[in-house]
């Protein structure tokens, strides 16, 4: 870099005004426009007339200052343009995955909407089949308490209808016996009668009495035998008695066992429905949890979508804020970096000139 020190010959002024005019060719062939080359030249022009070699130093001094600068933003721009690149690279590659996570989150609402949608039908649904088992329920008490205050009025009636065949029984016999001469059977209840019962036990032994004490009508005349009159009849009826009150107590025995099983039927359907109204009743809890965590996700993902559509919207803002500077890196960059280095080249061979390291032809002889 410093001054070469040239021989007593070449310190001539002729080579010096040579060595100059050799230096601003280099530098005007350059031609890249720029004002610092153009004065650079007029510098070295105006040290040749001098014709005084040390007039050199600071027009090397100048140059070396010029490659240095050069250099220097030959860095620049590239690291420009590499920071630009990288920059829009990342800054689109960001915007097209947030822009894939909104369209995903905004589809996957749609998505959960769509469910809960189908699931609060269930939830309806499920609640109108719980209505209906409830009205079965209902219908069913109400069918089960008819039919139990029916069973207990035709029990009652069945067994007054035996116990007073059973009485109308007593009374007969008691009649028949006495008719008979028989003694009067021992009775094992203590209770005395009622005021209407005895006055039905009147009714049925005068009617008995009355029965018995009828003269019997002549004996046919085929009839062989003796003819036993209102006795014999009066056997029958007693049978029958016996027989009515036996289909009687039979009949309420039937009634018992029809009712008992009528119950446990009841008991069995009523247990079913009340199982399956609370199945139904969990099924809602299940169904309404799952609505209530999609509402929430729902939730999130719009605070998701909302946080990266800010976030997008702030990549395009950075994208277009830098798109001028990197565009015009990006266009200029070639054309910079090749005058660039027609400069850095033109003000080597001028320093090279000035510095006597190049000899071309016309400067032989210096």
């Amino acid at each position: 870099r410093g001054f070469v020190q040239l021989s007593p010959r070449s310190q001539s002024s002729r080579c010096v005004k040579k060595r100059a005019q050799l230096a601003a060719v280099a530098l005007e062939k350059i031609q890249t426009r720029s004002f610092a080359l153009t004065a650079l030249a007029s510098m070295v022009q105006r040290a040749g007339t001098s014709m005084r070699n040390e007039a050199f130093a600071n027009i090397l001094a100048q140059i070396e200052k010029m490659v240095t600068n050069l250099r220097a933003e030959q860095d620049s721009d590239l690291q420009k343009k590499e920071d630009c690149e990288a920059q829009r690279s990342n800054s689109t590659i960001q915007a097209k995955e947030l822009s894939q996570t909104i369209d995903n989150n905004e589809a996957r609402i749609e998505e959960l909407k769509s469910d809960n949608t189908r699931l609060q039908q269930e939830v309806l649904d499920t609640q109108e089949e719980i209505s209906q088992l409830q009205e079965q329920k209902k219908e069913l008490k109400n069918e089960r308490d008819a039919e139990h205050a029916e069973f207990l009025t035709s029990k009652l009636d069945d067994e007054t209808a035996a116990s007073l065949v059973q009485q109308a029984y007593d009374v007969l016999n008691a009649r028949r016996r006495a008719l008979n001469g028989e003694s009067a059977p021992v009775t094992t209840s203590g209770a005395p009668p009622s005021a209407a019962q005895g006055r039905l036990n009147l009714e049925i032994a005068g009617g008995a009495t009355k029965l018995l004490q009828q003269a019997p009508p002549p004996p046919p005349a085929t009839f062989s035998g003796s003819y036993k009159g209102s006795r014999g009849e009066t056997g029958g009826i007693l049978t029958l008695l016996q027989t009515l009150k036996e289909d009687i107590e039979k009949d309420i025995t039937k009634a018992v066992a029809e009712e008992q099983a009528a119950v446990a039927s009841y008991t069995h359907t009523m247990a079913d429905l009340a199982s399956a109204i609370t199945a139904k009743n969990a099924m809602i809890t299940t169904t309404e949890g799952t609505i209530a965590d999609n509402e929430e996700e729902i939730s999130n993902r719009k605070t998701t979508i909302s946080n990266d559509d800010s976030t997008l919207q702030g990549t395009m803002n950075l994208l277009k804020q830098i798109t001028p500077g990197c565009d015009f890196i990006a266009v200029q960059y070639p054309t910079r970096t090749e005058n660039r280095n027609k400069e850095l080249d033109g003000l080597k061979k001028a320093k090279a000139i000035l510095q006597g390291a190049t000899m071309p032809s016309l400067l032989q002889g210096c």
